[in-house]
């Protein structure tokens, strides 16, 4: 055993060096990042391994640091003051440019996969988002990203948003909603709170009324069938937003608070045609939030609510 302490050490004295050589060699520092919830790496400028934080770090971050989070992971990135950005499950982003500028700074960060909410007070001289399909700016805004499933998506809680795209722009105010494939779609008058579910459903459903036969309220499930879990239900009365069928029309896939969930078709009123038709194994699955704080709700709550109003997003 005591031949193996100094190789233990050796290890990770190593394992440091490269994380603190890169901190000294980056001229400025753009954030100070900390780990919210487990499952969090990051990844240095000039370096290629992922280096998994501890819940609770907090270190500062530089111009060509990568961060990713996997299916639980969640961190908090302050960009001097007044530009948050709160990373959810699987999102993976680069702080590609940062320069100050007396009280100011410029801020660009590349968002390649997932989900963000930033906030913007203006302190930033120049802020921008890049993705794969647009270039977004927040001004003053309180906004949601998302580069999922092939499109890029936006949603507005306040102030305003110039999203770019070869060389048109697009202009975005508080409750507008844009999701970008290859041709852009706007949603105004989007709701409070509004999901990209919300964003989704404003674009494509068709609108349905619960009504049971026999019960006083529908099943929400996790996919189209009897053998997937309950995760709600719309009590009779109440409107639904269909966006798919199944091949044999028997279920409907609805908006369900900020996600989607399954309904069987017989348990809804509606005169809907022509709904995208999705297979049997479709699951529904949401990475939320697990263990909220105080900042993450001040983020999240635009947008996906409050503890009591999602208890998906929000899972105990």
């Amino acid at each position: 055993m005591k031949r193996t302490i100094p190789v233990l050490i050796l290890l990770i004295f190593s394992a440091v060096l490269p994380v603190q050589a890169s901190i000294t060699s980056q001229d400025e520092l753009a954030a100070v990042l900390r780990v919210i919830y487990p499952g969090v790496e990051l990844r240095r400028m000039g370096t290629e391994a992922w280096i998994r934080l501890r819940q609770g770090a907090e270190m500062p971050i530089g111009a060509h640091d990568s961060l990713r989070t996997d299916e639980r992971g969640r961190a908090l990135i302050w960009f001097a003051d007044g530009v948050e950005m709160l990373l959810l499950p699987l999102t993976e982003q680069e702080i590609t440019r940062f320069e100050p500028d007396g009280a100011s700074f410029s801020l660009i960060s590349t968002l390649a996969t997932g989900r963000v909410i930033v906030t913007n007070t203006g302190a930033a001289q120049m802020f921008k988002v890049e993705t794969d399909r647009l270039l977004i700016m927040p001004d003053a805004a309180h906004v949601a990203i998302s580069v999922e499933d092939g499109a890029v998506r936006v949603v507005v809680a306040s102030g305003s948003v110039v999203a770019g795209y070869g060389d048109a722009e697009i202009e975005l105010a508080a409750h507008d909603g844009l999701r970008m494939t290859d041709e852009p779609e706007i949603a105004h008058d989007l709701p409070t709170p509004a999901s990209f579910a919300h964003l989704d459903s404003a674009l494509d459903s068709c609108p349905g009324t619960a009504l049971a036969t026999i019960r006083d309220s529908v099943n929400v499930r996790q996919g189209p069938g009897d053998g997937y879990a309950i995760i709600g239900e719309y009590v009779n009365g109440a409107p639904v937003e269909i966006v798919a069928t199944t091949a044999r029309s028997d279920r409907y896939r609805v908006r369900y608070r900020s996600s989607f969930g399954w309904m069987v078709s017989n348990g809804v009123i509606s005169n809907c045609r022509d709904l995208p038709v999705l297979p049997y194994d479709t699951v529904e699955i949401v990475y939320g939030v697990i263990e909220p704080t105080l900042d993450d709700f001040r983020l999240l709550e635009p947008f996906f609510g409050g503890f009591l109003d999602d208890q998906i997003f929000y899972p105990r």
